[in-house]
């Protein structure tokens, strides 16, 4: 083996572990395949050159779920009764809060086309003016469509 050989299988290791190791935002509907790309490859690039700072942005995204999920469970809306015949648990979780942090939950206009992503307080607000109803997926089914 050659010294080339040594160091590309070692960038391409390396460039593998981080390509799984990053979960970005859900892009939107909007997003090219190319922008979507460049995102992801920009995010592996602050994760080779400064690893602290992904270490910051998951610590922050884990604060922000908490305080999410919070909010959710005081707001008493996702004391969701159980559909007939299932006995799926649709309480709110922190898999939940990340998933509407990352961008997953998405407002839909007449045509049945996406409107826009979102936030948590703008779910929550539309839920208590009964506009939406609250989401009933339990956390497993979030985990795989993720």
């Amino acid at each position: 083996r050659t010294l080339w050989n040594i160091i590309s299988s070692c960038v391409l290791t390396l460039f593998a572990c981080i390509y799984s190791a990053i979960h970005p935002n859900i892009p939107s509907s909007k997003d090219s395949p190319l922008r979507i790309i460049r995102r992801r490859l920009g995010i592996m690039l602050m994760a080779l050159i400064a690893p602290e700072l992904i270490v910051t942005w998951a610590r922050r995204q884990w604060i922000s779920a908490r305080q999410v999920t919070k909010q959710f469970k005081e707001s008493g809306y996702f004391n969701v009764p159980q559909p007939q015949g299932q006995s799926q648990n649709y309480t709110w979780t922190q898999t939940h809060s990340f998933f509407v942090l990352m961008g997953g939950f998405m407002h839909y206009d007449a045509d049945r086309k996406p409107y826009h992503t979102l936030q948590p307080d703008q779910l929550l607000k539309l839920i208590g003016a009964g506009c939406i109803d609250a989401p009933t997926i339990n956390r497993f089914d979030l985990c795989r469509s993720t």
